[in-house]
């Protein structure tokens, strides 16, 4: 291998070194020479020549060459044990030479060389290597390397073996040198925190206390690095956990902190040393002398130095990362803060305001009084200074935390303190503050201007309630409160709040202080209104002369106030009139001031309409009046002053008359409640009554008696708004302002004694009213508010609130010229064009109460408009009582053509749909088409009648099939109440068509008839009547002839062989295919309105032959089957029962003949085809043989009345087609006869207790002055004579006794007792298909021992409807007589002496069927109008009651109610199955 030399054939001096030590390569192996193996004696030169070099005698020069040569590789290898000595005692030599001095640095590199490669084998080496750096002051180099030789020889301060207790005085030598080199600062501090860290247990005091100065120096100096800092608070970090602080020097380190803690590189650093040190045993004293230091401080004007010191404090007693180890209070520290605060540094305070604000928002709950008194005196001195601090002079300094450039700005320390003072506001708002009040709203009141709009509210507040309580130099106080927050602030809110105040305090003190006290203070606030523009101060200044006034019971101020209000308000509308608006948002904002003044006036009218002078009130009045006029002059009558006149409008129009004193009132908004004025009337006073007035006076002796007491009672007269509210029909624009005024007007017109003092002004109103609703264009031009949305967006439906006007001024009609009120009429008329025409319809209702000769010409025009008309459910309640009222119009339905009735039964059967219609609407509609069918001629029955049912017929019906389940039933249900609707309608169209006239008299046999007994009944079912024929025994026979009876066939009556067998009846079901049955269709001569009907004829049934009429031939009945004895024979009672009523006939036969045989003689006689002819066209008596073999006596009572012979019995057993029947014996009709039993004898009992009419009960009860209460009412026995002639005209007087119409259920008494029991007497009325009975509480007897009517109530109280003439003086409510169905009270009340109000008060349930609920008319249409409402309001009710209880079948009327009876009997006890084929065939 070739030999590594140095180039002359020897080898190297590195390769000479590892072999002359026997060194290792640093991988750990043997480094392999590249020389060859030499001998002994070649390895023994090799270690001489290195020897030599460095032996003590070889030159310096080449010792310190041979060293340089080691230098570097001594990094790379490591040394056998031995061979580091050896180095060290040459390194020593040359130390100690004083010719090697410059080279001092060579040789400590390379002892830092050696030892830090070969510290493991340094030995005792180290402990000599650190001896001589005891004295570093002795070396000849740069300290920086020492100090590397010291971090190699102590493997960086960790170890120090054998030499431990030298250290510090190794540290401590080094200290000396380094004040004056700043560059190795960093190396020694990392040294010395090592050393100290390990070697802490050997650092003795002074070494310890030099080593922490020379630190403090090093992070104090300005010009160490932020590093170094660090090291430094490194190094006080070691010494806390490793060490002991030797006295003197903690103050020193507490001092430095509070220095750094200014930095802003080393504040996080410097407060965590900080805090170690506080969380020590002496922190407490730390705290004591960090306070010593704010002291300190001061004297030196050392503001940054304060500052840090407070941002420790505050820091660790309630900071963030506040040190629970101390137990100082807050408030021993508070008082150095304030000592802080007279340095007057922009760092103090503002580190000042830092620190109370985080001690109040964390801890400000739990703080003491005499803490928050000490932090009040904190934010007094903050904001004081915050008053005098300028930033233009402030100063800053280097290397200091501030906010800005120039240090903390004023707005960074005053928004500390506005925090600060937010949070002890929210303490007291939520009750949790403990400081002193009065301190802390001082100081918001000395910073005010500074301060929010909430917290000024929040102060004034408290200086209200302090100011309620009985302090000293009140006025003084009150009026500085005013000074300071009214007048000398901006702000509109504060200002407001200022007001309230002062409002609350005068409320409170009226009584207290004299008014000449408070008048300055009142009075220039009161007078500074005028020159106010803001709308929220002007509405609070308002609000204050509203309490004034209120409070003021002498009425000091009412006469300053409303002439400020009158100037305000007048000054503002003339500035702004008789220009064109060019600035809309000025004229907006006056609007709105202008509004808040007119709101205010209001409410002291309001409050002195009961109790102030009248003259005042009568003045308020005047103003609002003449705000008005002065709009409607100016030309003011678009949007900006709207509101202000919709304001006026709708309290003018709540002004009434007292219907019972006359005096002035006005309605409570809201309420119906009048609030009386007693010295305002509104009618002339009596020439008597001031005589007596001025009587009174002069007997008094006194002048100003007299003048008092004339003016105790001033009169009012309309005239005085009614300009105004025509100028308003006329002139506005505002649709707000119209709108509401057209709304409220009608009932204001109801006050019929207040429009009676300007009768004049009716035609005025009426003619302005008629331009309006024949300008379309006006009406449709009027304006809206900005962005909102009006109903009445078409002048037609604006035109809808004139019509309830129209109907009220037909109270005036007497003071209506005709050409007024035909106009009227006609304009009411034409606005019935929709659906929506609902108050036209009412209106026009109206016009047929009031003046029907005025709009009876117009009745046929009205019919086709109603005929023409889409019906809704609102529109047809509506158009069934404008038909009510046509149909009992005098002389309207003279003039009535068959086309009209025609319309008019339409119009009926359209709302008689119940898929469209409500039950109540049926019932209504069922009614109407009866009434009007009834009021047609007897000639134009018959076609009206056919008309009617092919209008039914035709309504398309829903079927069942479609939907759910629920659906299914509920069609099915309303297809059922229809189907009952058409049957029943059919079969009293009938009887109203063809139902002969009664006979003027009644037959004397009647009276002769005597008195039997039935010796048996059978029953059949035929179409929707029910027969009963009954064989009768004269009670004067004998007993035992009276005793006996015939068995199976008694009446002897032939019966087909097919009817006599009597099958089971399930055989007879649809399922039985033995028996077939075919349909045969007949043809009655005159059944154009019944419908076709098929009927079911059985197959083996014998054909009836055919009545041969002209032969005078018949069939003759077998006489095995007559009667015996033959005297039982001649007697016998037919009974027919049908949805409208029961009739009944008893028939005598001259001889013995069987009842068959004389029965059918008769009907072969009689009925002749001239006289079947003849029955159906006049429907009189057809008159048979007279002799006595066929005469028959025939009685009937139907209704009171008698008819002829036995054909009006046959057209009554059969209808009408029963004579084409008879005529064809082949036809058979569908004939049922029923199962005689107990339970079928109760059935009929049930349907005769129905009765055969419509029936309604209504209570009426009397109210006299000052009643009130329920037993009161009902203990009236008597009544003024204006309510005796009510109730004369409500009904006829009728008896409540045991005669005949009583006991046959003709006349219907509403369960009142005939004994007696309920008195002897009662009003009752009848129509052709109802009867009313009115149950009278002053014609019931009082009874001893029952002083709460109880058997009155029994009557009253269940009844729906009670009529309440109410002459008392309160509002009758619906709950004063109680009752379990009492739903409805019609109250009449006298407006003058020659009208009524009529008034429905109603359940919300009931009152939404009912269209007319409030009417003003004269006392002779009262009664009529009352009873009618009586009518609707019962049915209504009946039907909610119904429903309520969970009704199956919905209520229409008494007769539906027979028929379902009828059905259900025909269900349940024939002997034959019904389907629905037999009965709507």
């Amino acid at each position: 291998m070739p030999v590594s030399s140095d180039g002359n054939g020897r080898e190297s001096l590195r390769t000479r070194f590892l072999r002359f030590f026997h060194l290792k390569n640093s991988s750990g192996q043997q480094q392999q020479s590249s020389l060859p193996s030499l001998t002994a004696s070649q390895r023994a030169f090799v270690h001489q020549f290195v020897m030599k070099n460095l032996a003590s005698t070889s030159d310096p020069t080449d010792r310190l060459f041979m060293l340089k040569s080691l230098l570097p590789m001594l990094g790379d290898f490591k040394l056998e044990s031995g061979a580091v000595e050896a180095l060290w005692f040459c390194v020593r030599d040359l130390l100690a030479n004083e010719s090697m001095r410059e080279h001092h640095a060579v040789l400590v590199d390379f002892l830092a060389a050696l030892c830090s490669s070969q510290y493991p084998r340094l030995g005792v080496c180290r402990v000599a290597i650190l001896a001589i750096l005891i004295h570093p002051e002795t070396f000849l180099c740069d300290v920086g390397k020492l100090l590397t030789l010291l971090y190699a020889a102590t493997d960086g301060g960790r170890g120090a073996e054998n030499f431990e207790d030298k250290v510090g005085d190794v540290l401590v030598g080094f200290v000396k040198l380094l004040p004056g080199i700043r560059c190795c600062q960093e190396k020694f501090l990392n040294l010395a925190e090592v050393a100290v860290k390990f070697q802490a247990a050997h650092l003795g005091d002074a070494k310890l206390r030099s080593l922490i100065e020379h630190v403090c120096f090093a992070a104090g100096d300005p010009k160490s690095t932020v590093h170094c800092v660090h090291l430094c608070l490194d190094v006080f970090e070691v010494i806390l956990c490793y060490s002991f602080w030797p006295e003197g020097t903690l103050q020193r380190v507490v001092v430095l902190l509070c220095s750094l803690v200014n930095r802003k590189d080393c504040c996080q650093k410097a407060w965590t040393v900080a805090r170690n040190l506080l969380c020590t045993d002496n922190g407490n004293a730390i705290i004591c002398y960090v306070c010593k230091v704010v002291k300190d401080g001061i004297a030196r004007q050392d503001e940054m130095l304060i500052r840090g010191a407070i941002f420790i404090v505050g820091m660790a007693l309630w900071g963030s990362q506040k040190v629970e180890t101390l137990s100082v209070s807050p408030t021993a520290i508070l008082p150095s803060l304030r000592s802080a605060m007279e340095i007057n540094s922009p760092y103090v305070v503002f580190e000042v305001s830092l620190s109370i604000q985080r001690l109040v928002r964390k801890y400000g709950r739990s703080l003491e009084m005499l803490t928050w008194s000490s932090i009040i005196d904190l934010l007094w001195q903050i904001y004081q200074w915050l008053e005098q601090y300028d930033e233009r002079l402030a100063v800053t300094e280097q290397y200091v935390v501030v906010p800005a450039k120039l240090g903390p700005k004023k707005s960074s320390i005053r928004s500390c303190f506005q925090s600060t003072l937010n949070t002890i506001e929210h303490f007291i708002n939520t009750k949790v503050y403990n400081g002193p009040m009065e301190s802390y709203f001082s100081l918001i009141e000395r910073c005010a201007i500074i301060r929010s709009e909430k917290s000024l509210i929040r102060l004034l507040s408290y200086r209200q309630q302090m100011l309620l309580s009985l302090t000293t130099d009140w006025p003084t106080a009150v009026s500085r409160l005013v000074e300071v927050f009214f007048f000398g602030e901006l702000r509109a809110n504060v200002r407001n709040s200022a007001l309230r105040a002062f409002q609350e305090i005068l409320r409170y003190y009226a009584s207290l202080y004299p008014d000449v006290i408070v008048h300055p203070i009142v009075s220039s606030l009161i007078s500074s209104i005028l020159n106010e523009t803001d709308g929220d101060v002007v509405l609070a200044m308002a609000d204050l002369m509203n309490s004034v006034v209120t409070i003021d019971t002498d009425d000091n101020y009412l006469a300053e106030v409303m002439s400020v209000q009158e100037k305000f308000i007048c000054d503002c509308l003339r500035a702004y009139g008789y220009r064109k608006l060019n600035d809309l948002e000025e004229a907006c904002n006056a609007a709105e001031n202008v509004r808040h003044v007119l709101v205010g006036l209001l409410d002291v009218l309001k409050a002195k309409w009961t109790t102030g002078e009248p003259l005042a009130v009568i003045k308020m009045l005047a103003i609002l009046i003449e705000s008005l006029a002065i709009q409607y002059d100016a030309g003011l009558t678009e949007i900006p002053f709207g509101d202000c006149r919709v304001l006026v409008i709708k309290f003018l129009l709540s002004l009434r008359a007292h219907p019972i004193s006359n005096r002035l009132a006005y309605v409570e908004n809201g309420t119906e409640k009048l609030l009386v004025n007693a010295h305002i009337v509104c009618e002339e006073l009596v020439s008597r009554e001031l005589t007596e007035y001025n009587n009174a006076a002069e007997a008094d002796g006194s002048t100003t008696r007299c003048k008092g007491l004339t003016d105790v009672c001033q009169q009012f007269s309309v005239q005085s708004i009614w300009p105004v509210l025509v100028d308003c029909v006329r002139k506005e624009r505002y649709r707000p302002a119209l709108k509401r005024l057209l709304s409220n007007l009608g009932p204001f017109l109801r006050s019929r004694p207040l429009m009676l003092t300007y009768s004049e002004g009716v035609e005025q109103l009426c003619v302005e009213l008629l331009r309006l609703v024949d300008d379309g264009v006006r009406t449709a031009a009027t304006l809206l508010p900005s962005g909102t949305l009006d109903a009445c967006s078409t002048s037609s439906e604006l035109n809808e609130l004139v019509y309830p006007i129209f109907g009220e001024l037909l109270a005036y009609a007497e003071f209506l010229s005709a050409n007024a009120l035909r106009r009227m009429a006609v304009a009411i008329q034409s606005g019935i064009k929709s659906p929506k025409s609902i108050q036209a319809l009412m209106a026009v209702t109206h016009c047929f109460v009031r003046i029907p000769r005025v709009v009876l010409p117009m009745a046929a025009k009205l019919i086709s408009q109603l005929y023409e008309l889409p019906y809704s459910p609102t529109m047809a309640i509506c158009v069934l009582e404008l038909l009510c009222q046509l149909r009992i119009t005098p002389m309207l339905t003279q003039r009535f053509t068959a086309k009209q009735f025609k319309r008019v039964l339409t119009i009926a059967c359209i709302c008689l749909n119940p898929f469209r219609f409500t039950s109540f609407i049926v019932a209504r509609a069922f009614r109407a088409l009866l009434s009007w069918f009834s009021s047609a001629p007897p000639s134009m029955r018959p076609s009206l009648a056919n008309s009617v049912l092919a209008k039914l017929r035709s309504m398309a019906l829903p079927e069942c099939g479609g939907g759910g389940r629920n659906f299914q039933s509920s069609t099915s249900d309303l297809r059922t109440l229809f189907f009952e609707i058409l049957i029943t309608v059919s079969s009293l169209l009938f009887h109203c068509s063809y139902v002969p006239p009664a006979l003027d008299a009644c037959d004397s046999l009647a009276a002769k008839l005597e008195s039997f007994s039935r010796l048996g009944t059978v029953h059949w079912c035929i179409e929707s009547r029910i027969v009963s024929i009954s064989l009768l025994c004269p009670n004067s026979l004998p007993q035992s002839i009276r005793g006996h009876r015939v068995v199976n066939n008694p009446l002897g009556l032939v019966t087909p062989p097919a009817r006599r067998q009597r099958r089971r009846q399930r055989h007879l079901s649809v399922g039985c295919l033995e028996k077939k049955m075919h349909e045969t269709k007949v043809t009655s001569k005159d059944d154009a309105f019944i419908s076709d009907t098929l009927y079911l004829t059985k197959e083996g049934d014998e054909p009836k032959k055919k009545l041969d009429v002209s032969n005078g031939q018949v069939d003759r009945v077998d006489e095995s089957s007559s009667l015996q004895p033959p005297y039982l024979v001649g007697h016998f009672e037919l009974v027919v029962r049908n949805c409208s009523e029961k009739k009944v006939w008893r028939f005598r036969s001259a001889d013995g003949a069987s009842i068959a045989s004389q029965l059918f003689a008769n009907w072969t006689e009689t009925l002749s085809n001239g006289s079947i002819a003849a029955a159906k066209r006049q429907s009189g008596s057809g008159e048979g043989d007279d002799t006595p073999s066929t005469r028959m006596n025939l009685k009937f009572p139907s209704k009171g009345e008698w008819r002829p012979d036995g054909t009006s019995a046959l057209i009554e057993l059969f209808g009408d087609c029963i004579l084409g029947h008879l005529t064809n014996p082949c036809d058979d009709r569908p004939v049922f006869p029923f199962v005689d039993s107990e339970e079928f004898a109760r059935a009929l009992k049930n349907l005769d207790l129905i009765p055969e009419f419509d029936t309604h009960k209504v209570g009426v009860v009397y109210v006299a002055p000052n009643q009130v209460s329920e037993s009161e009412i009902l203990a009236n026995a008597d009544g003024s004579e204006r309510y005796k002639r009510f109730l004369n005209c409500l009904g006829n007087l009728v008896p409540l006794d045991d005669g005949e119409e009583a006991t046959t259920g003709k006349r219907y008494l509403g369960g009142l007792d005939t004994t007696g029991r309920d008195g002897s007497h009662t009003y009752s009325w009848k129509e052709p298909f109802e009867q009313i009975v009115f149950h009278v509480a002053t014609m019931m007897p009082n009874r001893v021992g029952d002083p709460s009517c109880a058997q009155k109530k029994l009557h009253i109280g269940n009844n729906y409807v009670c009529i309440v003439f109410n002459e008392g003086n309160y509002d009758y409510s619906i709950g004063t007589i109680s009752g379990q169905f009492s739903s409805v009270a019609i109250v009449v009340r006298p407006v003058d002496c020659s009208t009524l109000l009529i008034s429905l008060k109603a359940k919300d349930e009931v009152a939404k069927w009912l269209a007319l609920k409030e009417v003003q008319v004269s006392d002779n249409l009262a009664p009529v109008i009352c009873r009618q409402m009586a009518v609707r309001a019962d049915l209504s009710a009946r039907i909610w009651n119904g429903q309520k209880a969970g009704s199956a079948r919905p209520f229409v009327s008494n007769f539906v109610e027979r028929w379902r009876q009828i059905a259900h009997i025909r269900e349940k006890f024939c002997a034959t199955t019904l389907t629905w084929d037999n009965v709507f065939r």
